[in-house]
C-alpha cells in the first residue's frame, strides 16, 4: 500500500509540474479565471486546469469577490527578466493605489526605465489600467544605498542625505517645498521608499538636519571638554574631524589623529592617554554598579554598558540566561527591536557552545566619510546631492594597553563616478519621467471628473 501511494503522489507531482511549465511558457501576464473557494482570506482563482492564489494583501482595496465570480489579475514576479538582459530587482506595492518598481541592466545600451515605460508610456500605462488606476513608479535600481534612495523618493527633490549603517537608517533632508512630496500622502511615498529599498528613511527639512546635527554635536563637545579636559576648540577640532566618541580618541589608528593638522604628535598622544584614562575610569564605575553581572555576558559583543544596566536591572546576570530568554522577553527589559533582540539573543547561545579562549576584545566604532551624488531632479536640472556615510569599523583590541591596536576595516566602497554621459542619461530619464507622471496625473484627473460627473448624473 506505501508504495501505491508513492507511486501515486509522484504522479500527481509530475502533473503539476507539467501545468505550471505548460503555463509559464505561454508568457501570459493576466491570469484569467473564476474564484474557486477563499483560503485564510485568501482567493484561490482556477483557469483551467491552473490554480493560482490571489493574496489578500495584493488585492484592490474595498473589493470583494463571491465563488464562482470571475477575477483578472496581473502576474508580478520581482525575479523577472526580459532576455536576460533588464532584471526587476525589488517592488513595493499599496494595492490600488500606488506602487514602486525597482529595475536593473548591465547592458549600457539598454535605458532600464525607458524600456518599461513604453513609448508614450505604454507599457505602464497598460499596468496601470489592468490595475485599475494604481500608479506605477518606475526607479532606476543601484548598488549604492543613498543614490537607490534617492531615486525610490522620486519626484521629491533631495538636498542631502546622512547613512547609518549601524542602525541601517537614512536622514533625507528635502526642501520645503518638497517635503509632502517626499512624505507623499498619508506617508505612502517614504513607506513604499522605504520598503522598496529595506532601509528605515526619516524625511526631514535643512533646519530639522541642522539642529538634529547641532544637538548631536553639543552632547560630543560636552562630553570630549568633560572627560578630556580640553577647551571647546579642540572639542570643535575632534568633531569636524568625524570623532564622535572617547573610544574613536582612544583606538584608532595614531596615524588617522596624526593627519589632523591642527594638532602635534605630543598633542595627539595627551588626548589619546586622557581618553583611556576616562575610559577606564568610566568602565571602573560601571563595573562597580553592575558587580553581579558576570565577566563573560560584559564580554559579549554588541553588548554595551547601558545594556548590561538594563539586564541587570532586569535580572539578567550571566550569559546563560540571556540565551534562556526570549525574544519578547528581551525586548520588554532592553527595548530593543525584535530584530536586534533576536541577533544578541542567538550570539548568547552561540557562544554557550563553546569559542576559542584568550579571544581579544573588539570595539566597533563609527567613521564618518563624506562624498557627492551628481543627480537630475524631477525637471531635468542637474544637482549636486552631499551624502554623509557613518560606516562602521572593527578595531582589535591587545592585551597590551600600549600597543597600538590593530584594525579590522571594512572595505569602503568609493564614491560613484558618474560622467558627463551618465548624467545626461539620467537628466533624460528624469525628464521623461516627469513628463509621464504630468501625463499619469492628467489622466486621472481627467477619469476622476468624468467619474463624478457621472455619479451627479445618477
Amino acid at each position: 500500500m506505501a508504495a501505491k501511494q508513492v507511486i501515486l503522489q509522484k504522479i500527481r507531482d509530475a502533473e503539476r509540474e507539467m501545468l505550471l511549465n505548460d503555463f509559464m511558457s505561454r508568457g501570459d501576464k493576466i491570469f484569467v479565471g473564476t474564484v474557486k473557494r477563499m483560503d485564510k482570506g485568501d482567493l484561490i482563482v482556477e483557469s483551467g486546469r491552473v490554480e493560482g492564489r490571489l493574496k489578500r494583501g495584493e488585492m484592490i482595496p474595498k473589493e470583494n469577490f463571491r465563488t464562482g465570480d470571475r477575477v483578472r489579475a496581473m502576474i508580478m514576479d520581482v525575479d523577472l527578466t526580459l532576455r536576460g538582459l533588464l532584471e526587476i530587482k525589488t517592488c513595493a506595492r499599496d494595492p490600488g493605489s500606488r506602487a514602486k518598481i525597482a529595475v536593473h541592466t548591465n547592458d549600457r545600451r539598454i535605458d532600464p526605465i525607458g524600456t518599461c515605460v513604453g513609448v508614450r508610456g505604454s507599457r505602464v500605462n497598460g499596468v496601470t489600467n489592468e490595475l485599475a488606476g494604481e500608479r506605477v513608479d518606475i526607479v532606476l535600481w543601484s548598488e549604492d544605498p543613498a543614490q537607490f534612495v534617492i531615486g525610490a523618493l522620486a519626484p521629491a527633490n533631495v538636498v542631502s542625505i546622512v547613512v547609518d549603517e549601524e542602525r541601517h537608517a537614512m536622514d533625507v533632508v528635502v526642501d520645503e517645498e518638497n517635503l509632502a512630496i517626499a512624505i507623499g500622502r498619508g506617508g505612502q511615498n517614504v513607506r513604499l521608499a522605504s520598503e522598496l529599498t529595506g532601509w528605515r528613511i526619516n524625511i526631514m527639512t535643512a533646519d530639522e538636519s541642522a539642529q538634529k546635527q547641532a544637538e548631536e554635536a553639543d552632547g560630543i563637545r560636552k562630553i570630549f571638554m568633560a572627560k578630556l579636559d580640553v577647551d571647546q576648540e579642540i572639542a570643535d577640532i575632534l568633531i569636524e574631524e568625524g570623532f564622535t566618541s572617547l573610544e574613536e580618541v582612544a583606538y584608532v589608528p595614531l596615524q588617522e589623529m596624526l593627519e589632523i593638522e591642527s594638532f602635534d604628535e605630543d598633542t595627539v598622544n595627551e588626548l589619546r592617554t586622557r581618553a583611556k584614562d576616562a575610559l577606564l575610569t568610566m568602565e571602573i564605575a560601571r563595573e562597580e554598579s553592575v558587580e553581579e553581572v558576570s565577566q563573560d555576558l560584559r564580554d559579549l559583543e554588541g553588548v554595551t554598558p547601558e545594556l548590561i544596566a538594563k539586564l541587570a536591572d532586569g535580572g539578567i546576570h550571566t550569559r546563560d540566561e540571556l540565551a534562556d530568554l526570549a525574544t519578547d522577553e528581551l525586548t520588554d527589559i532592553t527595548a530593543q527591536t525584535p530584530e536586534e533582540a533576536t541577533a544578541l539573543i542567538m550570539l548568547a547561545r552561540a557562544h554557550c557552545h563553546g569559542t576559542a579562549g584568550g579571544e581579544r576584545k573588539k570595539i566597533t566604532l563609527v567613521k564618518k566619510s563624506t562624498s557627492e551624488i551628481k543627480q537630475a531632479d524631477s525637471t531635468g536640472r542637474a544637482r549636486t546631492i552631499q551624502v554623509e556615510v557613518r560606516k562602521k569599523r572593527t578595531f582589535i583590541k591587545r592585551d597590551d594597553e600600549v600597543a597600538v591596536p590593530e584594525v579590522v576595516e571594512e572595505p569602503v566602497a568609493a564614491a560613484p563616478v558618474i560622467d558627463t554621459e551618465e548624467l545626461a542619461r539620467r537628466e533624460e530619464d528624469a525628464r521623461r519621467q516627469a513628463e509621464l507622471l504630468r501625463r499619469q496625473e492628467e489622466e486621472f484627473n481627467e477619469k476622476r471628473q468624468a467619474r463624478e460627473a457621472e455619479e451627479a448624473r445618477q
